[in-house]
Protein backbone atom coordinates (compact mmCIF):
# COMPACT_ATOMS: atom_id res chain seq x y z
CA UNK A 1 0.00 0.00 0.00
CA UNK A 2 2.67 2.27 1.10
CA UNK A 3 5.57 1.05 -1.72
CA UNK A 4 4.92 3.76 -4.32
CA UNK A 5 4.52 6.50 -2.03
CA UNK A 6 7.68 5.71 -0.30
CA UNK A 7 9.50 5.16 -3.47
CA UNK A 8 8.97 8.62 -4.43
CA UNK A 9 10.05 10.31 -1.26
CA UNK A 10 12.55 8.04 -1.52
CA UNK A 11 13.86 8.96 -4.89
CA UNK A 12 13.44 12.53 -3.68
CA UNK A 13 15.41 11.92 -1.19
CA UNK A 14 13.21 11.89 1.87
CA UNK A 15 13.28 9.47 5.14
CA UNK A 16 10.79 7.39 5.19
CA UNK A 17 9.51 5.91 8.83
CA UNK A 18 6.09 4.37 8.37
CA UNK A 19 5.07 3.52 12.21
CA UNK A 20 2.96 0.78 13.12
CA UNK A 21 -0.23 1.20 15.01
CA UNK A 22 0.79 -0.80 18.42
CA UNK A 23 -0.23 -4.61 18.86
CA UNK A 24 -0.74 -4.63 15.16
CA UNK A 25 1.23 -7.21 12.96
CA UNK A 26 4.88 -7.14 14.10
CA UNK A 27 4.83 -3.60 15.64
CA UNK A 28 5.33 -4.89 19.18
CA UNK A 29 3.32 -3.63 22.01
CA UNK A 30 -0.22 -3.90 23.36
CA UNK A 31 -2.81 -2.90 21.01
CA UNK A 32 -3.81 0.67 22.27
CA UNK A 33 -7.51 0.85 22.81
CA UNK A 34 -9.65 3.25 23.88
CA UNK A 35 -13.09 0.82 24.60
CA UNK A 36 -16.17 2.45 22.87
CA UNK A 37 -14.52 5.37 22.69
CA UNK A 38 -13.51 6.51 19.58
CA UNK A 39 -12.35 10.03 20.72
CA UNK A 40 -9.92 8.56 23.53
CA UNK A 41 -8.73 6.17 21.24
CA UNK A 42 -7.46 8.27 18.33
CA UNK A 43 -5.93 10.10 21.20
CA UNK A 44 -3.90 7.25 22.11
CA UNK A 45 -2.89 6.45 18.92
CA UNK A 46 -1.83 10.36 17.99
CA UNK A 47 0.16 9.70 21.52
CA UNK A 48 2.10 6.69 19.96
CA UNK A 49 2.55 9.07 16.64
CA UNK A 50 4.17 11.84 17.97
CA UNK A 51 6.28 9.57 19.73
CA UNK A 52 7.63 8.52 16.56
CA UNK A 53 8.12 12.23 15.44
CA UNK A 54 10.19 12.39 18.28
CA UNK A 55 12.38 9.58 17.70
CA UNK A 56 12.48 10.96 14.69
CA UNK A 57 13.77 14.24 15.40
CA UNK A 58 16.92 12.58 17.24
CA UNK A 59 18.22 10.88 14.63
CA UNK A 60 21.02 12.21 12.89
CA UNK A 61 19.77 11.43 8.98
CA UNK A 62 16.97 13.48 9.54
CA UNK A 63 15.45 16.65 9.31
CA UNK A 64 13.63 17.57 12.11
CA UNK A 65 12.03 20.78 10.91
CA UNK A 66 10.98 18.91 7.89
CA UNK A 67 8.52 15.71 8.33
CA UNK A 68 5.27 15.20 6.65
CA UNK A 69 2.98 12.90 7.94
CA UNK A 70 0.74 10.95 5.73
CA UNK A 71 -2.68 9.67 6.95
CA UNK A 72 -3.70 6.34 5.66
CA UNK A 73 -7.75 5.41 5.90
CA UNK A 74 -8.80 1.89 4.99
CA UNK A 75 -12.74 2.13 3.32
CA UNK A 76 -15.56 0.83 6.08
Amino acid sequence: MYLIATREFVRRGYAVAIPMRNGFSRSGGVYISGGCNIASNGELQAESVAAVIKWLRAQPFADGNRIVVIVSRTAA
